[in-house]
């Protein structure tokens, strides 16, 4: 792993990092449990009309 001497680009990556294992983790959740999660988004979607 390289560490740069920009603490900002440090930071960038290692938001990066963590925001791909969110995503990747709320697929794993998805993929799980699909008609639980499709309730959820439809109940966002109702909300957000």
């Amino acid at each position: 792993m390289l560490i740069s001497e920009d603490p900002e680009i440090d930071l960038a990556q290692i938001q990066g990092r963590v925001r791909a294992s969110s995503v990747k983790k709320m697929a794993e959740v998805v993929s799980q449990h699909p008609d639980e999660s499709a309730q959820i988004i439809r109940g966002w979607l109702n909300n957000a009309l």
